[in-house]
């Protein structure tokens, strides 16, 4: 077995993998299937682009969001507004932000090797890409178009540069990362733990010049936050929008009063593990992730102090001052988990003692599990991959009236939002979730009458959503409102009666 853990750490083996993985990611990209989020913030883009504000147009008459939403993620939305007005609106070019960004990270990987690592080992640069790589996480979400790798890629700046301010002591550094940290918060509200994580550390170094520095440039940075927030009623709206948010993802954010603050993050602490546990995609990440912390942490402590304390403060700020636990936000510790993960299978190549015997083939079992978790989330990306625009645009394309009122799938807005008046399932979802029982199909319908809706689009995955269960099979049943109007292998169409 010492051989096989011998292996990841021979230039020729890993570059084999290296090149192996890359190819099977390049593949992954081709008509990468739209994920809801997509649309999600794809609508937002394109409203910005177009009316200059975000509102979603295809969830009316919900929290004012089809006048004017002012609870976004600012920087990724106008990211995506800036990417509509040069090239078009198109889910490909939006999902190219984060993939820039994506790369974008892997060069800070290799530069803070290169300049700040204690290893200069050149296979261990590889070893570390190759943990990127094969991160099921990562896979999906580089191209995917939300905030992960962005807010990912700005936390792992503003550490980068604190080490450099620790190391040559220039204000600049500082500045820096205060700045690094305030765009992870312009691009997700969470980025307010990246924030608080670099003030936490400084003052655990006890750099309070530099504390001054960092704490003015990431406040100037997150204040750009609320340039819209100042007209009259506008930061009313805004809490109001925040504070009944229809998902629970504002466990913190939406306390009311400091006990119940308080109370949310006590709850909260007790729940991270979720985050690192939520799913196999995560979870022999992580497993990886605390064997090598646990069994090594003497020897990391000693050689890699600083980073181990910036990634138990990044921690706890995220559990404190994020949002709520998911799984997705694992992404902004990764690049340290990668990190110390590395830094702890180098330490096990040089280190012969009988507990190296035991714990190299627990190693090699979890690597090996990990690659084959990667290789399953390969192959549900690749059985979802379809040119889902030209599937839609053909679906609709059924439906002569331009002017009809349509409740189509969230992914529809790809890219049929500009001609057509889309509502989208979401609002649906939305309206379900104030009642405290869940509506019949015949009484579904009645609301979706009085909502104006001329046709409906119910595609294959409808019927086995847990949320949609009114299409359960495809089936509708006789009411007075809607009838078949078109039916083929994937995709059904009603038509409001007359």
């Amino acid at each position: 077995m010492d051989k096989v853990f011998g292996l990841l750490f021979q230039k020729k083996f890993l570059i084999i993998l290296l090149v192996m993985n890359v190819i099977l990611f390049c593949i992954s990209l081709w008509h990468r299937y739209i994920y809801i989020d997509d649309a999600w913030f794809g609508e937002q883009a394109y409203s910005f682009a177009k009316f200059g504000f975000v509102k979603t147009l295809t969830i009316p008459g919900f929290l004012g969001w089809d006048r004017h939403l002012f609870v976004y993620h600012k920087l990724n939305i106008m990211m995506g507004a800036a990417v509509i007005s040069l090239f078009g609106f198109s889910v490909y070019y939006l999902k190219c932000i984060s993939l820039v960004f994506f790369l974008v990270f892997l060069w800070s990987m290799f530069r803070y090797q290169k300049t700040l690592s204690k290893s200069k080992d050149e296979n261990n640069l590889f070893l570390i890409f190759l943990l990127v790589i094969v991160n099921p996480l990562i896979v999906e979400y580089s191209y995917t178009f939300r905030t992960e790798i962005p807010m990912m890629f700005f936390g792992f700046i503003s550490f980068w540069s604190l080490e450099n301010f620790l190391a040559d002591g220039k204000s600049k550094w500082t500045a820096l990362s205060g700045i690094s940290s305030g765009l992870a918060f312009l691009v997700h509200l969470n980025g307010i733990a990246i924030v608080a994580a670099g003030f936490i550390y400084l003052v655990l170094k006890k750099k309070f010049r530099g504390l001054v520095v960092y704490t003015i440039t990431s406040v100037l940075t997150c204040s750009l936050y609320f340039y819209d927030l100042w007209q009259k009623g506008n930061f009313h709206t805004f809490i109001f929008q925040m504070t009944h948010w229809p998902d629970n993802v504002a466990q913190s954010y939406s306390s009311h009063g400091i006990w119940s603050l308080i109370s949310n993050v006590v709850v909260k602490m007790t729940e991270e593990h979720q985050r690192f546990f939520w799913s196999p995609n995560s979870a022999v990440f992580s497993v990886l992730f605390f064997i090598i912390l646990i069994s090594c942490f003497k020897f990391l402590w000693k050689e890699y102090r600083n980073l181990l304390t910036y990634t138990f403060v990044l921690i706890f700020s995220m559990n404190v001052f994020g949002s709520h636990i998911a799984e997705r936000y694992l992404l902004t510790y990764v690049p340290f988990m990668i990190l110390i993960i590395a830094a702890g299978l180098h330490h096990y190549k040089e280190l012969q003692s009988k507990t190296a015997g035991i714990m190299k083939p627990v190693l090699v079992v979890v690597i090996i599990a990990l690659f084959a978790v990667t290789g399953m989330k390969y192959a549900r990306i690749y059985s979802l991959n379809d040119n889902y625009p030209v599937i839609y645009h053909r679906v609709l394309s059924n439906i002569k009236d331009q002017n009809a009122r349509i409740l189509v799938p969230y992914e529809f807005v790809f890219n049929e939002l500009p001609a057509h008046d889309l509502v989208s399932y979401q609002a649906i979802k939305y309206y379900q979730g104030t009642l405290p029982k869940m509506l019949t199909q015949q009484e579904m319908l009645e609301k979706i009458n009085s909502m104006g809706i001329d046709y409906i689009v119910i595609d294959k995955y409808l019927p086995i959503d847990d949320y949609f269960t009114w299409f359960y099979g495809g089936v509708i049943h006789e009411n007075p409102w809607y009838k078949e109007f078109y039916r083929e292998k994937d995709f059904i169409i009603l038509q409001r009666k007359t």
